[in-house]
């Protein structure tokens, strides 16, 4: 989506720390090829919504192109305020691009009242759908001006074998490529209509529930550093991450799956684990989390090659 807008050398996008790869790196790539400037808002997870406004506020300059961020941080679960950063940007004559990846799914996500411009999200995260499918929402009237980074006979309107071509400007198919993949397609059809039966409103209090009774249950253990809130009351998401003390983080996602089957995911960036509760989840299993940690601060973790952590990290780079 980034290199159909157009950027120009001095245009600006703003960022925040902490944002996944998938925005920041292909915003490093518009850097450097169109030269562009990009600003990083440096966000920590204890600060209120209004103190990110503030802090994106005094990055705006009147070269301001697009803020690209994610709405649900993949790091430490903390909301993003989209509609006030949606309106700072659209005050420049700027666009507002939303990663969902962890957001859809695991709570209703309406891109007309978050007022965002483009959004993208993958089906396999929160909405349990297949890898390798996903979604792209581009506001319509905004479909007619940006360009298709690839193009495949989707982004044609006509054409013929003597000099006769047009292309096509206001479907949102034009982003599309060739052949797709049936059975994936089905299986995110049928992912959306499972969510759909359970209820997103539901699927959010659950998730919430048990990423607070987890958050309070960590926050007891001596050596655990919270990553994501602190407080139960100031979790709002089902992500829970946190570090133990003199244990690199792949050590610890590794043990909490060798010893009991935890799945917990290893985020590098924020050197710390990363647990997330679904609607599926139980009390128990939070419980046993909690203990698996509480037992690893007490006694350690036991020595060894923990084959694990290379299982994972062949996986995070498949997806």
């Amino acid at each position: 989506m980034l290199f159909g807008l157009g950027l120009r050398p001095g245009d600006e996008i703003i960022t925040a720390s902490g944002e996944h790869s998938s925005v920041v790196v292909p915003a490093y790539y518009a850097r450097e090829r169109y030269g562009i400037n990009l600003r990083i808002v440096r966000v920590a997870c204890g600060d209120s919504q209004a103190d990110i406004l503030a802090r994106f506020e005094e990055q705006v300059t009147p070269k301001l192109k697009l803020i690209a961020l994610s709405y649900v941080s993949y790091s430490t679960g903390q909301l993003f305020p989209v509609p006030d950063l949606a309106a700072l940007a659209h005050q420049r004559g700027a666009f507002l691009l939303l990663d969902a990846a962890q957001s859809v799914g695991q709570m209703p996500v309406n891109v007309r009242e978050l007022d965002c411009d483009f959004c993208a999200f993958p089906g396999h995260k929160w909405l349990l759908g297949p890898a390798a499918t996903g979604a792209l929402y581009v506001r319509r009237e905004l479909i007619a001006g940006l360009e298709p980074a690839k193009v495949s006979h989707h982004a044609s309107a006509f054409y013929n074998f003597k000099d006769r071509f047009e292309t096509k400007g206001d479907t949102i198919d034009k982003f599309e490529m060739t052949t797709v993949s049936v059975p994936l397609l089905s299986g995110l059809n049928a992912a959306m209509r499972y969510m759909a039966g359970i209820g997103l409103e539901s699927i959010a209090t659950r998730a919430v529930s048990l990423a607070q009774y987890a958050t309070e249950g960590l926050s007891e253990i001596a050596g655990v550093r919270m990553i994501s809130a602190t407080e139960p009351a100031k979790v709002k998401t089902g992500i829970v991450a946190f570090a133990l003390n003199d244990v690199p983080a792949a050590v610890v996602t590794a043990h909490l799956w060798e010893a009991e089957r935890v799945v917990a995911r290893t985020v590098p960036d924020a050197a710390c684990t990363r647990l997330c509760f679904h609607a599926f989840n139980t009390e128990a299993e939070v419980d046993t989390a909690v203990e698996t940690i509480r037992a690893a601060a007490e006694r350690g973790v036991p020595e060894g090659d923990h084959p694990s952590i290379r299982i994972e990290s062949d996986a995070m780079a498949e997806l």
